[in-house]
């Protein structure tokens, strides 16, 4: 399925610890679409609230996964890409996005694909380089994730496990604007 076939304005992103489902909202014309973003459900070896663990978590993920394909039937699966020399991400994980962008490709939904430098460049033409800027830059345009905003991080502090509900609409953002210029090329 094209991107230019998607319809609707329902958009879901889902990070390991929670699932923020937002109605219609105003990203300009890319609202007009639908979508359903699953992410990276178990970069850390959680999915949802419950903690996988144990020798094979990639199939524990994987069968976790299939279910939430099954349950939300996704048109679109937005991932970041791990091949890049530059990204570092553990073999494991690397393995598991693959794994789950071979599954979804088996049940005939579209993947794509950006790398967290493609983020990076995207996010700093409009003025936000930092984790924290673009939280706060989606939030604008999608009131109700305000409430998720993390407070900025301090040099000693980890990351606040909200930040991937951002990581997750920030390759939605970009698969959205990359269909808006699709069609607006046609």
């Amino acid at each position: 399925m094209r991107s230019s076939e998607l319809r609707g304005n329902t958009k879901l992103a889902h990070d390991p610890s929670n699932t923020v489902r937002t109605g219609p909202c105003d990203l300009s014309a890319i609202a007009r679409l639908r979508i359903r973003v699953v992410r990276r459900l178990a970069c850390s070896g959680r999915l949802g609230s419950t903690e996988v663990r144990g020798r094979d978590k990639n199939a524990h993920c994987l069968k976790r996964i299939d279910s939430l394909f099954a349950l939300h039937a996704p048109d679109v699966l937005i991932l970041q890409d791990m091949s890049e020399h530059g990204t570092r991400r553990a073999p494991r994980i690397q393995e598991l996005n693959n794994r789950i962008a071979e599954l979804a490709e088996r049940r005939g939904i579209l993947v794509h694909m950006y790398s967290r430098t493609q983020v990076v460049e995207f996010f700093a033409h409009r003025g936000a380089t930092t984790k924290q800027k673009i939280a706060e830059g989606i939030a604008k345009h999608v009131p109700a994730l305000n409430l998720y905003i993390p407070p900025a991080r301090k040099p000693w502090m980890s990351e606040d496990a909200r930040m991937g509900i951002f990581e997750a609409a920030a390759l939605a953002w970009m698969f959205f604007q990359e269909a808006d210029g699709d069609r607006q090329a046609a």
